[in-house]
C-alpha cells in the first residue's frame, strides 16, 4: 500500500465523526430509504426549479439542466461500481455552460458534494510533479477528493484535441480512473504512486463538438462518457428581434443557480450518499426494454470504423471493429435514470426519464453518424445520397462516404446505385424501433424535436 493511501485511510478513520450528516450512513434503513413524504418534497421543489428555469428558455434546455442535476444526484444511490460521466456536447453559444453553471456550488453545503475546476488534466488525478515532494503531492493529487462527490468542468474541448499521442494518453488515463478502482502510474521522478480501491466519483463537462480522430482513439481504449447533444437550433428572426429590442441585463442567472443549489442541498438532506438501494426504484419490463435497445444503440453506434481503399479500386471502404458489450452502459444508463425518477420525486422510472436517456445513446453517436442516422429517420427509414445532400446540406461524395460509414456500424444497410441511381441508405431491422411511433429517440420528427437549446427570450443571453 503506498502512503498516499495509508495516509487517505487513517483520515478518513480518524474523521468519520467529524464528516457533514450528509456523508454519514446511519445503519438504520428506515431513516434511509425512500418515503412518500420524501419524494413528494422533492417532486415539488424540483418543478420549483424547472418553473424559474422555463421562464426564459425551453423545455430542452430544462431537459438537459435536469439531467445535470441527475447526474450530481446520483451518488445518493448505493453500489454504484463505476463513475457516472455526461458531457454536454454542442457549438459555441448552444447552452453547455448554462447548464453546468446552474450547479455550480454557491454555499458550503453543496461545495460538499460538488467541485468546481475551470481547467483540468487526467494527470492532475495522480501527480507525478517533478518540482514537488511526495507529501505534498499527496495534498495535490485530485483524485481522492473525487470519492463520491460531482466534478464539474466547464470546458473540457482541450481534452478532447491534440496530437494523437497526447490523446492516446489523456484517454488512457481516464479510461482507468473511469473503472472506479483507483490508479496508480510510474515515473523516473516519484516511481510508483497512487490509490487502490474503490473510488468513484461523477463528472459533468462541456465541449464543442468531438472530432472523429478522437471518437476513434475513445472506441479503441474504451469509451466510459455518455454524451448530452445541444442541438443548434434556427431562431426565427421576430424572436431574435424581440430579444435584442427587450432584453435588459440582471442577474438571473445568479437567481437559477440559487434555486438549484437549494434542491441539491435539501436533496442529500433526504437522500444522503450511498443511503439509496437501487431496488427501491423500480423498472417496468417496457421500460427496461427501451434501456437496453438503448444500450445497444450506443455500443453499435459508436464502433470504431476503419477506412481503408484496396488496391483494386478507388472507392474507400469502411470496415467495422467489434461493438463494446452492452453490460457496462446498461449498468450506467439505468443509473442515471434512476436518478432521474428519484428528483422527481418517483420510485419508479417512467417514459419521461427514458426521453432523456434516449437522447444521450442517440448523442453518444459520433457526430457525422449521428447526423445521417437522424436524417434516415426522418425519411422513414429509407435515404438516398441525393436526400442526404438536401437533408445535410453536403456534397455527394461526403454524402456517400458518411453513408458508407453508418452502413459498417450495423445501424443501416447501404447499397450501392447502380447506373443513374442514387446509392441508398436503409434502416437495419434490428433497429426498425426507431421507427415506432412513442419510441422514436428523438420524436415523431427527430429533427425538429430533438432535445436542444433555449429560444432566445428576455433574460437568457448570459445562459451562453
Amino acid at each position: 500500500m503506498s502512503n498516499a493511501q495509508e495516509q487517505t485511510r487513517d483520515e478518513v478513520s480518524s474523521k468519520t465523526d467529524e464528516r457533514p450528516a450528509s456523508e454519514v450512513k446511519t445503519s438504520d434503513p428506515k431513516k434511509e430509504s425512500i418515503t412518500k413524504e420524501k419524494l413528494q418534497q422533492a417532486g415539488k421543489e424540483l418543478v420549483e426549479v424547472e418553473t424559474l428555469v422555463t421562464e426564459t428558455h425551453d423545455r430542452q434546455l430544462w431537459l438537459a439542466s435536469k439531467t445535470a442535476i441527475a447526474v450530481a444526484a446520483a451518488v445518493s444511490i448505493d453500489q454504484r461500481a463505476n463513475p457516472l460521466v455526461v458531457i454536454f456536447e454542442g457549438g459555441s453559444g448552444r447552452g453547455k455552460s448554462f447548464v453546468i453553471n446552474l450547479i455550480e456550488p454557491d454555499r458550503k453545503a453543496t461545495e460538499e458534494r460538488l467541485i468546481r475546476l475551470d481547467s483540468f488534466t487526467p494527470k492532475s488525478f495522480v501527480s507525478h510533479a517533478a518540482n514537488r515532494k511526495p507529501k505534498e503531492l499527496e495534498k495535490i493529487d485530485l483524485l481522492p477528493k473525487l470519492k463520491d462527490k460531482t466534478l464539474l468542468v466547464k470546458e473540457l474541448a482541450p481534452i478532447f484535441r491534440g496530437r494523437e499521442e497526447s490523446l492516446r494518453e489523456n484517454f488512457a488515463i481516464l479510461t482507468a480512473v473511469l473503472d472506479g478502482r483507483g490508479l496508480l502510474s510510474a515515473s523516473g521522478t516519484h516511481g510508483t504512486r497512487g490509490y487502490e480501491g474503490r473510488y468513484v466519483f461523477n463528472l459533468i463537462g462541456g465541449t464543442t463538438p468531438i472530432p472523429p480522430e478522437t471518437d476513434r482513439i475513445m472506441s479503441q481504449l474504451g469509451n466510459r462518457m455518455f454524451r448530452y447533444e445541444i442541438v443548434a437550433v434556427d431562431h426565427p428572426e421576430e424572436n431574435l428581434i424581440d430579444f435584442a429590442e427587450n432584453y435588459v441585463p440582471k442577474e438571473i442567472e445568479n437567481e437559477y443557480r440559487t434555486a438549484a443549489n437549494s434542491f441539491v442541498e435539501a436533496h442529500f438532506k433526504r437522500f444522503p450518499v450511498n443511503s439509496v438501494q437501487p431496488s427501491e426504484i423500480r423498472f417496468g419490463k417496457p421500460q427496461l426494454q427501451q434501456l437496453v435497445r438503448c444500450a445497444k444503440l450506443m455500443c453499435v453506434g459508436r464502433v470504431e470504423v476503419i477506412r481503408t481503399k484496396p488496391n483494386w479500386t478507388s472507392e474507400i471502404e469502411y470496415v467495422s471493429g467489434i461493438p463494446e458489450g452492452e453490460h457496462r452502459v446498461i449498468i450506467g444508463l439505468k443509473l442515471l435514470a434512476q436518478a432521474l425518477a428519484l428528483i422527481s420525486g418517483r420510485s419508479e422510472v417512467s417514459n419521461e426519464d427514458l426521453e432523456i436517456i434516449r437522447h444521450i445513446a442517440f448523442s453518444s453517436i459520433p457526430q457525422n453518424r449521428r447526423l445521417m442516422l437522424r436524417a434516415l429517420l426522418v425519411k422513414d427509414g429509407m435515404l438516398t445520397s441525393t436526400d442526404a445532400e438536401k437533408e445535410l446540406r453536403i456534397s455527394r461524395p461526403t454524402a456517400r462516404n458518411w453513408m458508407k460509414e453508418l452502413g459498417a456500424t450495423g445501424l443501416a444497410d447501404y447499397q450501392t446505385g447502380h447506373e443513374n441511381q442514387p446509392d441508398r441508405l436503409t434502416l437495419s431491422k434490428p433497429f426498425s424501433w426507431l421507427l415506432e411511433k412513442g419510441d422514436d429517440l428523438e420524436g415523431e420528427s427527430p429533427e425538429d424535436d430533438a432535445p436542444g437549446e433555449a429560444a432566445p427570450t428576455k433574460g437568457n443571453a448570459e445562459s451562453h
